[in-house]
């Protein structure tokens, strides 16, 4: 460690510090056992500082691996900000929901009645029915998904608040435990490719 900070002295480097969790690297113990680090940090040059601003670096959380993550968000000066009309919201047909049997019979219903393809503008027909079947498939859904998504995003804080006040450093019952409810939600979420954030693993 004694070396690497010589070397960044020698080089000018500045330590840009980070948010959040002080750390980014745990033996993944509890207790008196418990080692924490910070082994990953974001190194800049003097004038890579004077050409930015808001910059900020932040620790991340994890469930299963040792090293946090780490991100990074800046801000160029002299750059004005812009405020221009958002494009209009894009809707996506998901992987996941092919897996489930629901939404084969919400488009089949949904094609279906469309009953006089035959005749009539087969474009706007196309159009109507992609339409509704999509409305439908978003409102399901919602109504499938979202609770989970609502659990990951509380339990998700939940951890970042007993971390933060170090209760690992005492006992890490609680904390195994959350990891354990998170790990499973992210698993679930993989094997029906799901897209969950804020977390890695």
């Amino acid at each position: 460690m004694a070396g690497f900070k010589e070397a960044a002295q020698a080089c000018n480097l500045v330590d840009l510090g980070c948010t959040d969790y002080p750390f980014t690297w745990s033996n993944r113990r509890f207790g008196l056992h418990l080692v924490d680090e910070r082994l990953d940090r974001f190194m800049c040059s003097r004038d890579w500082v004077n050409s930015f601003y808001d910059y900020a670096a932040m620790n991340l959380l994890t469930v299963s691996s040792d090293h946090c993550p780490m991100l990074m968000e800046v801000r160029e000066r002299g750059k004005t900000v812009r405020y221009e009309r958002n494009a209009p919201l894009r809707i996506h047909y998901e992987d996941m929901w092919s897996a489930y049997d629901m939404c084969k019979s919400i488009v089949q219903e949904e094609w279906s009645s469309q009953w006089n393809w035959k005749y009539g503008n087969l474009v706007l027909q196309f159009q109507k029915s992609a339409k509704s079947s999509m409305a439908k498939l978003k409102w399901w859904s919602r109504q499938e998904f979202g609770e989970r998504e609502n659990e990951l995003k509380q339990m998700t804080e939940q951890l970042k608040r007993l971390k933060q006040n170090f209760v690992h450093y005492d006992s890490g019952d609680k904390i195994k435990k959350l990891e354990r409810r998170i790990n499973n939600l992210l698993v679930d979420k993989k094997c029906t490719g799901s897209k969950y954030q804020g977390l890695t693993g």
